[in-house]
């Protein structure tokens, strides 16, 4: 390969904002040689992959080690660089230095092939790092070329522990079963405007609320009108900014199919496609049900999730007072909030983290079930509720019943001070945790 080399653009959207994932795509680059950071346009991605390009006024990454630096970087956002690729991607692969940062690389599939080609030549750690604005190993065009090849690092908008810079300790407190009882010092959770706003950097660098709507509004046609258009050839996306609409104003709510296709005069089938489309494009997602083979009294539908609360508020035209107008879909704006903060603080954790819902037919529910890679299991309740009674736990007692010796604990987040224990490992839990180390 050549030592050509093209320089990185800036990029100053997440610049400011530490991105605590960074320490898994440090960790990969040592032992894989190509490492994928797929997640959400806007969201950071770039940001990451040029801390890694060596650069003489690089003035931010003395905690990446000179061995881990790449080469070179590749943006496929550039037409010109897609054309290349097309004519010859193996001519391509070679004619650039072994170390390389590919920028956009569903754009690019062709070029999966050659890489394929190149690392079973040389499997080198380190050598390609890869970015992706969607589900890469989903695309039509791409098949399982990199198949125990590549590390796949998925990166979300930021959490609110990093738009704060802090490091809260709920997730470790809950899957070690060291929660106990303290109380915040002064009370100000302003969780409502943090769910509005959302994780988006350039979406929290808008000045006003107005702003800031009309920038995911453009966002979100943007991902829909120029993106899917590239990535699959099933042209019937007239109806998905609709789609997207009633799946922002159903968050958190059973995924009912029917529902959606009626007011769309669209087929299931199709409701199906366009979903899965808006998932892999990081819009929303699909939370599956928790089984178990001891009650099968359990409903099987997944919940509906939007990817970020603060596009799903713009998109359905809220802000922080006209939210309070409506209960039902503040409190379930609230709950895919608190999934989203915990899911995005599962991905920089040390253990690999499983999510998934609960619910019977007997109306207990669980919003939250977290299983990990030692088979432990724990339940998260999100009320808005300024207050929690005994009641309230009822869903996580069921749920403690169901997984026995697995189940350590089970919390509800509501919008309180105190962090309270209830009963054997279940605890009442301010929301502010969620980016706040815990009360002593």
């Amino acid at each position: 390969m050549s030592n050509k080399k093209i320089r990185l653009p800036a990029m100053p959207h997440s610049s400011h904002y530490p991105r605590y994932i960074q320490r898994n795509v440090i960790d990969a680059l040592k032992y894989s040689p190509v490492v994928l950071i797929q997640g959400p346009r806007q969201c950071g991605k770039t940001t990451i992959a040029s801390k890694f390009l060596n650069s003489e006024d690089d003035t931010e990454t003395s905690d990446i080690s000179p061995e881990l630096k790449l080469q070179n970087y590749i943006t496929f956002d550039d037409i010109t660089e897609r054309e290349k690729v097309q004519i010859d991607p193996v001519a391509y692969l070679n004619s650039l230095p072994e170390r390389v940062i590919f920028d956009e690389i569903q754009k690019a599939p062709q070029l999966l092939e050659a890489i394929k080609i190149e690392v079973d030549r040389n499997r080198n750690p380190g050598r390609f790092l890869l970015t992706g604005s969607c589900h890469v190993l989903q695309l039509e065009s791409i098949s399982d070329s990199l198949a125990g090849r590549m590390h796949i690092i998925t990166l979300n908008p930021l959490a609110q522990c990093e738009i704060e810079r802090s490091q809260p300790d709920l997730l470790d407190a809950l899957l070690s079963n060291q929660l106990k009882a303290g109380r915040y010092s002064e009370f100000e959770s302003q969780y409502t405007r943090r769910m509005i706003t959302g994780g988006y950097p350039t979406a929290l660098r808008m000045p006003d609320e107005k702003k800031k709507s009309k920038w995911y509004e453009d966002y979100s046609l943007s991902m829909i009108e120029r993106d899917l258009q590239e990535l699959t050839r099933f042209q019937r996306i007239n109806n998905l900014p609709k789609l997207l609409n009633f799946a922002a104003a159903n968050t958190s709510n059973l995924l009912n199919i029917n529902s959606l296709a009626a007011p769309l005069e669209e087929s299931r089938p199709t409701i199906g496609k366009f979903l899965t489309l808006l998932e892999r494009i990081f819009l929303l997602e699909r939370l599956p049900s928790w089984h178990s083979n001891r009650n099968k009294r359990l409903i099987k539908s997944p919940k509906l999730h939007m990817m970020d609360t603060g596009l799903a508020a713009s998109i359905l035209r809220l802000n922080s007072n006209s939210i309070q107008n409506d209960p039902n879909l503040h409190g379930r704006l609230l709950e895919t909030f608190v999934l989203k903060e915990l899911q995005r603080q599962a991905s920089w954790h040390d253990s690999r983290l499983w999510f998934s819902h609960f619910r019977d037919r007997d109306g207990l529910e669980v919003d939250i079930v977290i299983e990990s890679d030692s088979l432990t299991v724990v339940g998260v309740e999100v009320k808005s509720a300024k207050s929690v009674n005994i009641h309230d736990f009822r869903g996580l007692r069921k749920l403690a019943a169901l997984t026995g010796e697995n189940f350590i604990g089970g919390i509800i987040l509501y919008d309180g001070p105190t962090c309270r224990q209830f009963e054997k490992d279940l605890f009442a839990v301010p929301i502010r945790s969620l980016w706040e180390p815990l009360p002593n």
